[in-house]
C-alpha cells in the first residue's frame, strides 16, 4: 500500500503547477524528513494555501482585549462584514467573524475565533412573530491541529454545500467556532495555543461560548438555537448536550450529532487488536493528533506516546501549521501501525484518564438529541455510536430526555450527512417551529433503507471538489 501511495504522490509532484518549496531543508533534515518527505510536505502546504481565503490573515492575531481573566463568552473583536471576494460562499449570503473567550478542558481561559454565515432571508418559525434570525451552532469535523486549520479562513468554509451553505440558504444563521488552537493559535506573548483534538467537552465549551458571544455581538440573532456537528464535531455536539445538563445556556432547542467520534482511544485499541480489519484502519492515521491532544489537556504527558520519528514529523506539521491534507502526505512514507506511536501508548494511565473524560455516552444530557450514523462508516464504526447512544439511553438521569438514533443503510462517513439531509433539516425546522416530541418517542432507534443504494457514490471522505477527484487528488478531499 505504501508503495502505491509513494508512486501516486511522486507522479503528482512532477505534474503539479502549484508546488513551491516551503519547508526549510535544514529544519526538515533535522526532523527525519528527507528530500522526498519534504516534497510531499511542500505539496500539501501549497494546496492548503491555495484553499485559504487570505494568506497571513491578521484577523487571527489575538485581540489585545484578551486577558487570562476574560470571562467565557466575552467578545474580544468583531469583523462585522467579512470580505467574501476570496470565498466561494453562495451569492446572497454574507459573513462575519469574531474573536471570543472560551475555556479548555481544565477551565483555562483561551481566545478563539468563529464565523457567522448569515442568510439572505431568515427562516420564519410557525406561529412566530419574531424578527430575529434563528441560529444553528455548527461544530465542524476534523481539519487538523495546525494553526492554519480554521474553517473560517477556508474559501468554502470546509463543509460548504454539505452543511453550512444549505443551513444559511434555508434561512438559519450559522454560528461556527473554529475551536481553540485553530486560527487564533498563539497568546500575545508568543506561547502556542494547542488544539486538543476530539477533546469533546472542550469543543462543547467552544460551542457554548460562541453562542453567547455571537448573541451579545449581533442583536439580530434569536435567543433560540440548535446545535449540530459531524465527526469531531459530532462528538462536540454530543458533549454539548451533556454540558447543557450541568451548565445550561438559555434558548437551547436540541442537538444533532452525526458520525460522532466519541471514543477515539477505544477505536485505536481495537485497531491494534485487529490490525487487518479494514473498518478500523482509519484509526491508525490519527494517533498523532490523539497524542498531541492528550498533551494539550495534560501538559505533563509531553507527547510521550510518540516514537522519535512520530514526534519529529509532528513537529514539522506544527511548525508550518499543516492540516489534514499535509498530514496525510507528511506521513505517507511512514508505517502508521508501528512508526508513529510507541507500542501500547494508548494504555498509559494519563491517556486512559483523558479518554474517560472526553468520551461520549453514559452521562446525563439534555435533549432532544438526534444521533445519525452510517451503517458502513469507515471512520467511526457504527457499533461505537450505538454503544454511546445505548449507554446514554440506559442512564436513569436521561429517562425523560428525547433521544433518537437514526442509522442509514450502507452509508459511509461523509455520505451519511448527505443521505440524512432531509431528516436533519426538517428536524431543525421542527425545533424552531415548537413541535413537541411525545413521551412515546423519547428513546427510539430507526434504520433507514436507501431504495437506490447500489448506484450511489461511496467514500469515507467528502466529494467536495467541483470535478470528481481522480486517484491523484483524493488526498485533497481531507481538507
Amino acid at each position: 500500500m505504501a508503495s502505491i501511495i509513494t508512486a501516486v504522490i511522486l507522479l503528482l509532484l512532477t505534474s503539479s503547477k502549484h508546488v513551491t518549496a516551503q519547508v526549510d531543508p535544514t529544519f526538515a533534515a533535522s526532523h527525519s524528513c528527507n528530500a522526498t518527505c519534504q516534497a510531499y510536505t511542500d505539496t500539501g502546504l501549497a494546496f492548503e494555501a491555495s484553499q485559504h481565503a487570505t494568506a497571513n490573515d491578521p484577523f487571527y492575531t489575538v485581540s489585545s482585549n484578551f486577558t487570562s481573566d476574560s470571562q467565557p463568552g466575552t467578545i474580544l473583536s468583531i469583523e462585522a462584514v467579512t470580505n467574501l471576494t476570496n470565498y466561494t460562499v453562495p451569492s446572497g449570503l454574507t459573513m462575519s467573524r469574531f474573536q471570543y473567550t472560551t475555556t479548555n478542558l481544565n477551565g483555562t481561559a483561551i481566545p478563539a475565533s468563529a464565523y457567522v454565515l448569515w442568510p439572505y432571508t431568515p427562516y420564519t418559525p410557525k406561529n412566530s412573530n419574531s424578527t430575529k434570525i434563528p441560529m444553528v451552532a455548527w461544530a465542524h469535523g476534523t481539519t487538523g491541529s495546525g494553526a492554519l486549520c480554521a474553517p473560517s479562513n477556508y474559501q468554502a468554509l470546509q463543509y460548504n454545500f454539505i452543511v453550512p451553505f444549505p443551513l444559511a440558504l434555508a434561512g438559519f444563521a450559522v454560528v461556527a467556532p473554529d475551536y481553540a488552537g485553530l486560527g487564533v493559535s498563539h497568546f500575545a506573548n508568543g506561547t502556542r495555543i494547542p488544539h486538543a483534538w476530539v477533546s469533546s467537552p472542550s469543543q462543547a465549551n467552544d460551542l457554548a461560548n460562541a453562542v453567547l458571544a455571537a448573541r451579545s455581538a449581533f442583536p439580530s440573532l434569536s435567543q433560540d438555537f440548535v446545535v449540530m456537528g459531524h465527526s469531531q464535531g459530532g462528538a462536540a455536539s454530543y458533549a454539548y448536550a451533556q454540558r447543557q445538563a450541568h451548565s445550561p445556556v438559555s434558548g437551547y432547542l436540541g442537538t444533532i450529532s452525526i458520525g460522532s467520534l466519541s471514543t477515539p482511544i477505544k477505536q485505536v485499541e481495537a485497531a491494534f487488536v485487529n490490525p487487518l480489519d479494514t473498518s478500523l484502519q482509519t484509526s491508525f492515521s490519527y494517533q498523532d493528533m490523539l497524542i498531541a491532544a492528550v498533551t494539550a489537556d495534560y501538559p505533563a504527558y509531553n507527547y510521550s506516546g510518540f516514537t522519535d520519528l512520530g514526534l519529529k514529523r509532528w513537529q514539522i506539521l506544527m511548525e508550518y501549521g499543516g492540516c489534514l491534507p499535509t498530514s496525510s502526505l507528511l506521513f505517507a512514507d511512514v508505517n502508521l501501525v508501528t512508526m508513529i506511536g510507541k507500542p501500547g501508548w494508548y494504555q498509559d494511565s494519563t491517556v486512559q484518564t483523558w479518554a474517560a473524560r472526553i468520551s461520549g455516552g453514559g452521562k446525563p444530557l439534555v435533549g432532544p438529541l438526534l444521533v445519525i450514523a452510517g451503517e458502513d462508516d469507515k471512520a467511526v464504526p457504527l457499533e461505537t455510536v450505538e454503544a454511546a447512544f445505548n449507554a446514554s439511553s440506559a442512564l436513569a438521569a436521561n429517562a425523560n430526555q428525547s433521544m433518537e438514533l437514526a442509522v442509514y443503510q450502507g452509508l459511509d462517513h461523509f455520505p451519511t450527512i448527505d443521505g440524512s439531509h432531509a431528516k436533519w433539516m426538517d428536524w431543525i425546522k421542527a425545533r424552531f417551529d415548537g413541535e413537541v416530541i411525545t413521551s412515546k418517542e423519547l428513546h427510539t432507534s430507526t434504520f433507514i433503507q436507501g431504495p437506490r443504494l447500489a448506484g450511489t457514490k461511496q467514500s469515507t471522505l467528502p466529494n467536495w471538489l467541483v470535478q470528481l477527484p481522480g486517484p491523484l487528488d483524493v488526498w485533497k478531499t481531507a481538507l
